[in-house]
């Protein structure tokens, strides 16, 4: 493993030293973690500080002469990340209850999310492959359809107001696999057990195919194949007060599935929330046709090998 020193304290830095002790060969150690260098003589950042060490990983600077040191170290080659990004890079989540506005715009990641060609290619992807599995899946979306008439009658299809790209509404199509009585009570977020969810429901929930009728969403421009799942205005609007950043997500067309998705299926708490919302920052961060591919490989791993529990 390689070996990182660690400068400052905070709470990110007990969830990376978390995270490295829950992986059983974690891709680096910290080796040394030393305090927040204040300028003083005897706080200054030296070079036996940083001896025997392959990177540095920053979580507080409060003086400038130690960010100059950094900087030189960076330039001559040692190489220097923030905790946010070294947290990231391990757990494929961005932590924003760790970074600020400043820190999304010093990454520099984000900056050609809207001009990149990618998603003129995303969208030529998602026209085929959509058109595709809709002529494949047309039998089984009929046997879905009788399924449901059978357990649970009329309607066959769940219509409901999600937003889009850029936070436009638009009406996504699912299979009904809920009670009729589902929401009488007002919107709800729905979990991994839920009760309101009928037999034939079940069936068509375990193995994705009450989300078939969204390739429809998908051809008509309003929805793709990957990127973060959409939500319901109503609940959007709480979250967006609750969330610092939750209005990132619709930089991109929402997606039939994400990597949100692949890692975190089902949230109904605000705490689970927040993490799902790292995830999707996170493909924002690394949206392009390699995340793209794997999203698509791991949810099909998930249709196959569902993970314990679903």
């Amino acid at each position: 493993a390689r070996r990182a020193v660690v400068i400052g304290t905070g709470p990110i830095v007990g969830d990376l030293e978390d995270v490295l002790a829950d992986r059983p060969s974690p891709p680096f150690q910290i080796v040394r973690h030393l305090p927040a260098p204040n300028g003083s003589e005897q706080a200054k950042l030296t070079s036996a500080d940083l001896a025997d060490t392959d990177f540095v990983i920053v979580a507080q600077i409060t003086d400038d002469a130690t960010a100059d040191r950094l900087a030189a170290l960076n330039i001559g080659g040692t190489t220097v990340i923030d905790s946010a990004g070294a947290f990231a890079a391990l757990t494929g989540r961005i932590p924003i209850r760790q970074v600020d506005s400043r820190w999304f715009i010093a990454t520099g990641d984000f900056s050609s999310l809207a001009k990149t060609g990618f998603h003129r290619v995303q969208r030529f992807l998602d026209v085929v492959a959509a058109t595709a599995l809709l002529i494949l899946t047309s039998p089984l979306l009929l046997l879905a359809a009788i399924g449901i008439f059978i357990n649970d009658g009329w309607p066959i299809l769940y219509r409901q107001k999600r937003l889009g790209r850029f936070g436009r509404p638009f009406t996504l199509n699912k299979l009904r696999t809920m009670q009729r009585t589902a929401e009488r009570d007002g919107p709800q977020f729905s979990n991994d057990n839920d009760l309101r969810v009928f037999t034939v429901g079940k069936i068509l929930r375990r193995w994705r195919i009450d989300e078939l009728p969204q390739l429809l969403n998908v051809l008509r421009g309003e929805m793709s194949l990957v990127g973060p799942r959409p939500e319901r205005p109503e609940l959007a609007e709480r979250l967006e007060r609750e969330i610092p950043f939750y209005a990132f997500r619709y930089s991109v067309r929402p997606g039939l599935t994400g990597w949100a998705q692949v890692q975190f299926p089902y949230c109904s708490e605000p705490e689970e929330h927040v993490v799902k919302l790292e995830y999707d920052l996170y493909s924002l961060r690394h949206h392009g046709p390699a995340l793209y591919v794997i999203v698509l490989h791991r949810t099909l791993g998930a249709l196959v090998f569902p993970p314990r529990g679903n």
